[in-house]
């Protein structure tokens, strides 16, 4: 009974929240739809993977579509601020490069000794973004964070080489993150506030959400992204775009900012970003380095095991939203039809067999995070400095904090009081227990489907009420899994929301295959932010 009483009491704390959260949100932050200025080029609507082949075969100059893509970014960065470093002007130069490569090879000639052809590069000639933590020689590095503000890369990423030099593709830009890339939006006291594609009084996430937002509004064909507690799939599902959370330790992550321990490690991921599904196995077949099987096959519905999950029932999360709940249904009605076996993840408290734990999701990811080899969190964002992080939120909360966002301060007072919580090695345990029966469940043929996020895009200043929302995504960096995030509609405010697809560790491939199905059979894809005017592209 005392259980029931306190579920209860925190179901209407939560309600008296998200009232207050709406109010203060609508009053501070009025609807800004349609903001963006309309599309104008083809190239912008194309799959990179297409773009590339065009490129390839001559259709198409890589110096063509880079110009369009400039315009593109420079239209749109006045109100998106998603871009916080650019590479035009040598992006341009490659361009010219590439295609006079392509060139000389469509009249014959053989590829200089010891360079590939160019048909061996997936990308070749198209451009990439990538986030401001995974540095780019020359180009800003500061993590979003005051403390490293004007710091400039003295070297380029793995992930970012891989593009490059295997995939053939042109980097483009460094887009905007939160204080050390640790807040589900992208504004900092560095670069500012990124905003979200479908409406400018709305956030697009984070801490990828620089990404998302400009790939949203067009100003990007593809961009890397990294994620450790939902940080590709929360902005993909603000901004309506597919992304990728691959397998830990799949891709490298040696030099990106933070560096994460050992421990944490097993939870954070590199992976790609895309308007289009058919664009994130190519890129993730070059950032995996061929360390698991990324081939291309038909869907075998009869084999495939769906299993869902419609809410953790957290009674301090955000209940899920009814159009969110119904694109599901949708989804889970077509594998229904195409004779997918489906069934509804066990979530029940009295069978000892069930995943009734997960709705401890956001302790079992503070447990996977805690780290006693690790610098706290205060001490990144202040380099060390003594601060008092109450009263350095309280002056971010009234727009007088010159150095941390209050995102950034309200993950250090979570990991500062996160002993409240009584978490200990029961949690290790209990969270090693749910991974191996979650494996198990789903083997090599078994994909969950669940919502991304509760709800979709929030007005800007309204995540520190919401906090609690992300245990969506970070649940399953905890279960050391690989999820793709696909957009599935609308809501009746015109926003998009997505769902995951879950597959079991190195399973990517069943992920992807279902993304991919989804987009083009059933009608998962990218809408566009904004209205879509384009002419006939000079070639």
């Amino acid at each position: 009974m005392k259980t029931i009483v306190i579920d209860w009491l925190l179901r209407q704390l939560r309600y008296f929240v998200n009232l207050f959260a709406i109010f203060i949100g609508h009053l501070f932050y009025p609807d800004q739809k349609s903001y963006l200025p309309s599309i104008k080029s083809n190239l912008l609507l194309e799959p990179a993977i297409k773009l590339a082949d065009r490129i390839k075969s001559g259709e198409l100059k890589s110096e063509v579509l880079i110009r369009a893509v400039i315009d593109r970014c420079k239209e749109v960065q006045k109100d998106l601020n998603a871009i916080v470093d650019d590479n035009f002007e040598d992006a341009l130069a490659k361009a010219r490069e590439i295609d006079d490569r392509v060139q000389r090879e469509l009249n014959g000639e053989q590829p200089v000794e010891g360079e590939p052809s160019i048909h061996q590069f997936p990308f070749l000639g198209v451009p990439f973004t990538t986030k401001n933590s995974l540095p780019y020689k020359g180009k800003t590095y500061s993590s979003g964070t005051w403390s490293r503000k004007g710091l400039i890369a003295d070297k380029t990423c793995a992930s970012n080489r891989l593009m490059l030099d295997n995939g053939g593709a042109i980097f483009l830009a460094v887009t905007n993150v939160p204080d050390m890339v640790m807040w589900f939006d992208s504004s900092n006291r560095i670069d500012g506030r990124t905003n979200n594609p479908y409406d400018k009084s709305r956030i697009p996430g984070g801490s990828s959400g620089g990404e998302a937002a400009l790939i949203s509004a067009a100003g990007s064909i593809i961009g890397v992204g990294s994620d450790i507690g939902g940080s590709i799939r929360i902005p993909s599902h603000y901004c309506g775009i597919f992304g990728h959370y691959t397998t830990p330790n799949v891709v490298k992550v040696d030099e990106i900012y933070p560096p994460e321990s050992d421990k944490r490690r097993k939870m954070l991921s590199i992976g790609p970003m895309a308007r289009f599904a058919c664009d994130l196995r190519p890129m993730l077949k070059i950032l995996c380095e061929n360390k698991i099987p990324l081939e291309a096959k038909s869907m075998n519905y009869s084999k495939l095991n769906v299993y869902y999950l419609r809410s953790l029932n957290d009674p301090l999360a955000t209940p899920v939203d009814a159009e969110i709940d119904q694109g599901m249904n949708r989804v889970l009605k077509y594998f229904i039809e195409k004779g997918t076996r489906t069934i509804e993840l066990n979530m029940k408290r009295s069978d000892p067999e069930s995943f009734y734990e997960f709705r401890l999701a956001f302790e079992l990811w503070l447990t996977s995070m805690k780290d006693s080899e690790s610098p706290t969190f205060m001490e990144m964002i202040s380099n060390g400095e003594k601060i008092n992080p109450f009263w350095e939120f309280f002056k971010s909360t009234i727009s007088i904090n010159e150095h941390y966002s209050s995102g950034a301060l309200m993950v250090a007072l979570i990991e500062k009081y996160s002993w409240m919580l009584g978490l200990n090695d029961d949690h290790d345990k209990l969270a090693e227990r749910l991974r191996t029966n979650f494996h198990r469940l789903l083997g090599s043929n078994g994909v969950l489907i669940c919502p991304t996020l509760p709800e979709t895009a929030l007005k800007h200043n309204q995540t520190v009420l919401k906090a609690t929302d992300i245990i969506y995504t970070n649940l399953w960096n905890s279960m050391n899994v690989a999820i793709t995030t696909v957009p599935v509609g609308l809501d009746r405010h015109g926003l998009p929301y997505n769902i995951q697809i879950i597959a079991s560790p190195n399973n990517d491939n069943l992920s992807l295959l279902v993304a991919e199905e989804l987009e083009q059979n059933f009608g998962c894809h990218w809408t566009p932010p904004c209205q879509i005017q384009t002419a006939l592209d000079s070639h």
